[in-house]
């Protein structure tokens, strides 16, 4: 199946698209590090240290995709890293990385829809591209 037209971007691992995705949002973001000194003048310093974030997917279930949601969903459950994962929020910009799946959330709402909601978790780093 295609990405919605109310899903511009895309979530792939390698080539394969996770199908019927409707919401990705790459959360990076860096720590700060607190170098404030006592003898200061009365305002904390920092410095930026390590980089990292989140992704979290929401779409409708189709287990009939088995190289996207499946393979997420096995990752989730075997505790297998996902290699070359891509995700674009324009169809034209990409951020690659390997990653985890630190959460898997299928349901159902009243409208007769299956629902999944998952987090990637990158592991080293985030290429953007």
């Amino acid at each position: 199946m295609a990405a919605t037209a109310s899903f511009v971007g895309y979530v792939k691992i390698g080539a394969n698209l996770i199908t019927l995705m409707q919401t990705a949002d790459l959360q990076a973001a860096a720590k700060s590090l607190d170098t404030t000194s006592l003898g200061g003048n009365g305002w904390e310093t920092s410095i930026v240290g390590t980089l990292g974030g989140k992704l979290p997917c929401k779409g409708s279930y189709d287990m009939t995709d088995t190289n996207g949601q499946a393979a997420v969903r096995s990752a989730f459950f075997n505790r297998t890293q996902l290699s070359g994962v891509v995700f674009s929020p324009d169809n034209v910009k990409t951020y690659t990385f390997n990653c985890w799946v630190t959460d898997y959330h299928p349901g159902a709402n009243v409208a007769d829809k299956g629902t999944l909601d998952f987090t990637l978790l990158p592991t080293g780093q985030v290429t953007p591209a």
